[in-house]
């Protein structure tokens, strides 16, 4: 296992991994309309892996991504199993236009549902936005994984939590 709180850095409204991690889980599932009460009622363990692009430049953010494989230990709440999120720790550099509205506005950093990028697939491109988690079945996951991988994005992070409600 790779140690993760001392070298990921998370956003600031979370202390820990597996807080962000099951923020992460509730979000998602609320995204996609799955009954969220039951869901958190029924949460056993979860594994997760953080993905970082190393393949980008100066102007492109430091990127990571977090997957969760939900409730291994128990039965599927839906066919949405597996979670991501993407998210950038700090400020970066944007272009001159970017620039000019975000110094009016006062925000350099990475506002929810920015898009950090987007990794083509197959079918389609995924968007991978600023703290807005989403929920895939575990096949989707996989073929982002893969295509991750392939376009430069490496495992840094991993381990397991278990929610105890």
């Amino acid at each position: 296992m790779i140690e993760a709180q001392f070298t990921i850095p998370l956003p600031p409204k979370q202390s820990n991994v597996d807080e962000f991690c099951l923020w992460t889980i509730k979000k998602a599932l609320q995204s996609r309309r799955c009954p969220s009460a039951r869901a958190m009622q029924e949460m056993g363990t979860h594994k997760w892996w953080i993905m970082r692009d190393y393949s980008h430049g100066a102007f492109t953010p430091e990127t990571y991504v977090m997957f969760i494989n939900i409730n291994i230990d128990r039965p599927q709440l839906s066919q949405y199993n597996t979670t991501m999120v993407g998210w950038s720790p700090k400020p970066f550099k944007w272009g001159i236009w970017e620039r000019f509205y975000r110094t009016l506005r006062r925000s350099n950093y990475p506002k929810a549902g920015d898009n950090l990028q987007v990794i083509p697939t197959n079918t389609t491109g995924i968007v991978i936005k600023h703290l807005a988690p989403i929920a895939y079945p575990a096949q989707v996951s996989r073929t982002i994984w893969h295509e991750m991988e392939t376009r430069g994005w490496t495992l840094v992070a991993q381990g397991e939590t278990r929610y105890v409600g």
